[in-house]
């Protein structure tokens, strides 16, 4: 920001920079109740404001650690989790495989048994039929 002054005569004008007190003194005069008056002062340069900015700095690095580690236990969790289900799905398989084994040893054993349950259910079926007839 310039302000343009007079140097000894009123013929001749110059335009001299402004120091961070006389921006001030033309904010506070020119923009007192302007909606643009505090950003205008928030872009002034001062050393509360670059602190601030430091700390900000600082706080937002230490939030990023803070999240890193949080999502390095998070999936640290994660793959144990995985590698308990890896195994209790090898150990689901390997009982798997032995049902079967058991079973397809059993199964010719089941196919004869289930015949001879047949056979034996039409002797019963013969013998009610013929226990009707003498009581009927």
């Amino acid at each position: 920001m310039t302000l343009i002054v007079a140097a000894g005569s009123s013929e001749s004008w110059r335009e001299k920079p402004l120091s961070c007190e006389e921006r001030s003194l033309v904010i506070d005069r020119l923009l007192p109740f302007s909606l643009l008056a505090p950003v205008i002062r928030a872009a002034e340069p001062n050393h509360l404001r670059m602190m601030t900015d430091d700390w900000i700095t600082i706080l937002n690095f230490g939030c990023w650690i803070v999240c890193y580690v949080w999502m390095h236990r998070i999936s640290s969790r994660q793959n144990a989790v995985l590698d308990q289900l890896s195994l209790q799905a090898q150990r689901i398989e390997e009982i798997s495989r032995q049902e079967h084994a058991i079973l397809s040893e059993v199964h010719p054993n089941v196919e004869a048994i289930q015949k001879d349950v047949g056979k034996v259910s039409e002797k019963v079926a013969k013998v009610e039929h013929t226990v009707a007839k003498h009581r009927g």
